[in-house]
């Protein structure tokens, strides 16, 4: 294995499959102790995320869209959402179970309807604290949680509503990384950034914030003199 990026593991299969930069896409047989290529991954080179969803489809994230596959017999699928997305770069792809994958992008969130293969977006305009997402992940009551390159924010896809958070609600900084989200069986969050991990449990989490407070001077002066205002 070279230059390995990012990993998923299909317990289903107990296969562990590899994302790495410039070799596409790497499978790991545990049982048979083998690490092959993934058949046709090539044009998914730079891989940056994985994952498997409940009917077994892989879905790459790489430097030039997204891909998916049969995990088990390597046939491209949706090659409509490949074309759609071929000039951007994923870095996070997350099925929610409920018939929509949302893939996080350099050019803002996405969800890819597989019903009809719609693809719908979202943005700053949106909302958005940063059109650059790196991670996602759900939580237990279906929220979304993304991190971004200007804070967490939190996603309710039934009233298409943002919460953002950031470094003065608690956050190791603004900035996160990408293959830094994770969810451990007590659905606790984890997303890594520039200054260290942020790790939560979503439904402690508060929608009330803290507001900023206004400013106020007590004295004023300029070059040592006393100004009145």
């Amino acid at each position: 294995l070279q230059k390995v990026s990012c990993s998923f593991y299909d317990a289903a299969n107990d296969k562990l499959y590899f994302g790495t930069l410039g070799h596409g896409v790497r499978v790991l047989s545990v049982n048979e102790r083998r690490v092959d290529a993934f058949p046709n991954s090539k044009k998914a080179d730079w891989v940056y995320a994985l994952n498997v969803d409940a009917s077994g489809t892989l879905w790459v994230g790489s430097s030039n869209g997204v891909y998916c596959y049969g995990a088990q017999t390597g046939e491209e699928k949706n090659s409509d959402l490949a074309e759609k997305t071929n000039e951007s770069r994923i870095y996070s792809v997350l099925d929610d179970g409920a018939g929509f994958v949302w893939i996080g992008s350099a050019d803002g969130l996405l969800r890819y309807t597989k019903a009809n293969g719609e693809l719908s977006s979202y943005s700053q305009n949106d909302g958005l604290p940063s059109n650059l997402i790196f991670g996602i992940q759900q939580g237990s009551d279906g929220l979304l949680w993304l991190s971004t390159g200007n804070g967490l924010s939190r996603f309710d896809a039934k009233t298409q509503t943002f919460t953002n958070f950031y470094a003065y609600d608690g956050l190791q900084d603004n900035e996160f990384r990408a293959g830094t989200a994770y969810k451990d069986r007590d659905g606790k969050l984890f997303f890594g950034g520039i200054n260290g991990v942020t790790a939560f449990y979503p439904q402690k989490v508060s929608s009330w914030k803290q507001p900023m407070s206004n400013i106020y001077f007590s004295h004023l002066s300029v070059l040592n003199q006393s100004v009145n205002y």
